[in-house]
């Protein structure tokens, strides 16, 4: 049975170039011509279809801070930065999934990769309060899937000092719930907190 080559628009024009697979030579070469009537359906249909997933992506991937996902994921973070508070790092390990990367430019140089080098960072800091008080100031969920990426810019209080850093965590949904695969911390660069 013989294969119909497929084609792939690479310019539009009135002439324009497609690639096409030639099975006899088997790889692809160039052709060029005017779509015809079963080419422009399929281009039509291809084009519809991607308006139509276009249009509904803001909805499905944006999570506001009243959906669900959002409230929850805020309420780990919010749990960790607590542990903090307090100078117990292990509410914030426990969001970590073992395959953790995580960066932090005032802390350490290169990325970190998995738990157990995360724990050994931050050993040192049991029993150290990092902070007196805390402020989350503009979270931004954004959803897709089993993915939950939280944006936000951490108000530190500490000693009469109020620093700011800008932090990015990203959670995916596993077996266990929520877990942080990749963490990244970094100085803000102006002391604004929005």
């Amino acid at each position: 049975m013989a294969k119909t080559p497929s084609f792939t628009i690479a310019r539009v024009r009135p002439n324009f170039a497609c690639s096409a697979r030639d099975p006899a030579a088997g790889r692809h070469r160039m052709q060029f011509g005017v779509l015809n009537r079963g080419e422009v359906k399929s281009l039509r249909t291809a084009l519809a279809v991607f308006s139509t997933l276009a249009a509904l992506w803001p909805a499905t991937v944006w999570a506001g801070p009243d959906t669900g996902v959002a409230q929850e994921v805020l309420a780990l973070e919010r749990r960790a930065m607590d542990g903090w508070l307090k100078g117990d790092p292990d509410p914030q390990m426990a969001l970590f999934d073992p395959q953790v990367t995580y960066f932090h430019a005032a802390v350490v140089e290169e990325r970190i990769d998995g738990l157990a080098a995360v724990k050994q960072l931050f050993e040192p800091y049991r029993g150290r309060p990092l902070f007196d008080d805390y402020e989350i100031l503009n979270p931004k969920v954004q959803e897709c899937g089993e993915i939950a990426i939280l944006t936000y810019r951490l108000a530190r209080h500490l000693g009469g000092v109020t620093t700011f850093w800008n932090s990015t965590q990203v959670y995916r949904k596993t077996k266990d719930g929520w877990r942080v695969i990749h963490s990244h911390w970094s100085v803000a660069k102006s002391s604004q907190g929005g």
